[in-house]
């Protein structure tokens, strides 16, 4: 997968809303500014509770085509962009220990051709 330029082979993906790059996330991450490598924080909180699923796909061709049509629709300049694989994160029912009720949130990341 190619994010910012940087080619990743593996991603790592974190109980409290974090995607690591390349490699792998440390147990208690305290603050992102130090954390000294690449991620992407989808939501960064600290949670307790839930549960977190993923898929990985470049063989289910029915999501793949409409991976592709959203997003051709949503951006403009992406009208040759096909989706060939894709990888689907998805934090469910966490609870943030600073707020009442569960939060659920998704990620889905294409790599580049």
């Amino acid at each position: 997968m190619v994010y910012i330029e940087s080619l990743y082979t593996e991603i790592y993906i974190s109980p409290n809303g974090i995607v690591g790059l390349g490699e792998r996330l440390p147990d208690a991450i305290t603050s992102l500014q130090k954390l000294n490598r690449s991620a992407i924080a989808v939501y960064y909180a600290p949670v307790s509770e839930g549960s977190v699923y993923f898929r990985s796909t470049s063989s289910d061709q029915h999501l793949l085509r409409r991976l592709t049509r959203y997003i051709n629709k949503t951006f403009a300049d992406s009208s040759e962009f096909t989706t060939l694989q894709a990888v689907i994160i998805t934090w469910e029912g966490l609870q943030n220990t600073e707020r009442d009720g569960p939060a659920t949130f998704q990620v889905s990341l294409y790599p580049l051709p």
